[in-house]
């Protein structure tokens, strides 16, 4: 049976916007969206829009939205990428560009750790990022910034696996975050910025991790 109108398509003669609209989301993008990525490390690769996260912050009165898409493909190989896409609008017309895009991946997550909430709250402002025990990367936060960010984030994916996210599938919740970054260079020894993110589920105290750099958002194609 074919959907009908609803009461305020009736009254407004406009189709209701579908869920994702109802967000930020610069690349209007649906779940379920393909997305290509012009990188080395993914191209080849398409991946497919499994969440849109609308973060929601206010600083100095001021609120301040950026969005992140989850991302996930599965090569031929049978082992699935999972990438966010950060998303933030850029200040004036910087490089002719209405927003900032980062790529990050996911690189620990853990439950409550009071030890780890003492090192992101350092006064210090320094990150130590290791791996097998081993120092990998040393990171500061951003502007000098001393104290998290609270995020009240809004979670836009398809619960019931029927095709189409709706609103009563929207999941809410509020993170504390820490954004660090580092000059760095890559392996042709030119310059670059690495950043890490930090996250803690204010109700759950689950940590998340996540490193990425820049990428131009003209290098990403959503359909």
């Amino acid at each position: 049976m074919a959907k009908g109108r609803t009461l305020w398509e009736y009254l407004t003669g406009k189709k209701n916007p579908q869920i994702e609209e109802q967000f930020f989301n610069p690349f209007q993008a649906k779940i379920g969206s393909s997305v290509t990525i012009d990188a080395i490390d993914y191209r080849g690769d398409t991946f497919f829009v499994r969440e849109i996260r609308e973060y929601k912050r206010r600083i100095d009165g001021k609120e301040f939205l950026f969005a992140d898409y989850v991302l996930s493909a599965r090569p031929l190989d049978g082992l699935e990428k999972l990438l966010r896409l950060r998303v933030n609008p850029a200040v004036g017309s910087e490089a002719g560009l209405a927003h900032h895009a980062l790529l990050l991946t996911l690189w620990d997550e853990f439950g409550y750790d009071n030890a780890f909430l003492e090192v992101v709250n350092d006064s210090s402002k320094r990150f130590l990022l290791h791996q097998d025990d081993v120092l990998v990367g040393e990171y500061w936060r951003i502007h000098d910034v001393g104290t998290p960010y609270e995020a009240a984030v809004s979670i836009v994916k398809d619960t019931g696996q029927d095709g189409q996210a709706t609103a009563e599938e929207v999941q809410r919740t509020r993170l504390d975050n820490w954004d660090y970054w580092r000059e760095t260079t890559d392996e042709a020894n030119n310059p670059k910025t690495e950043f890490v993110f930090v996250e803690m589920d204010k109700e759950s105290g689950w940590f998340q991790i996540w490193r990425g750099e820049d990428i131009n958002p003209q290098c990403v194609s959503v359909v």
